[in-house]
């Protein structure tokens, strides 16, 4: 399928299907990037992330980034299944800014 090459052999998890589309996350395509290597206009609070590596993603722009967590007990997580939670970067950010979650509960 031309245009959609980033899908070859991804393992997606599936976040949301409706009537406008399909939003998930690739999980196997790791960059040799960490977020301390990219220029963001994201929002500042990314530098918390610094250490963290990025993943390939497809194609929602390029100020589209989602975290996985394990973590429940974050304000304003989102279920994907049992012990496996996804939220925007924004979010998570304030977490650890707050002290209520560490950089490394994020992926």
């Amino acid at each position: 399928m031309p245009g959609f090459a980033q899908f070859l052999q991804s393992v997606i998890l599936l976040l949301d299907h409706g009537p406008d589309g399909s939003y998930g996350i690739i999980l196997n395509r790791p960059t040799q990037y960490k977020v301390s290597q990219i220029k963001s206009t994201v929002h500042e609070l990314l530098a918390l992330f610094s250490e963290n590596r990025l993943y390939m993603g497809g194609d929602c722009g390029d100020t589209a980034m989602v975290v996985l967590t394990h973590r429940s007990d974050i304000e304003a997580v989102t279920e994907v299944t049992e012990g496996v939670y996804h939220h925007n970067v924004h979010g998570a950010a304030l977490a650890v800014a707050a002290g209520k979650a560490e950089p490394s509960d994020f992926r």
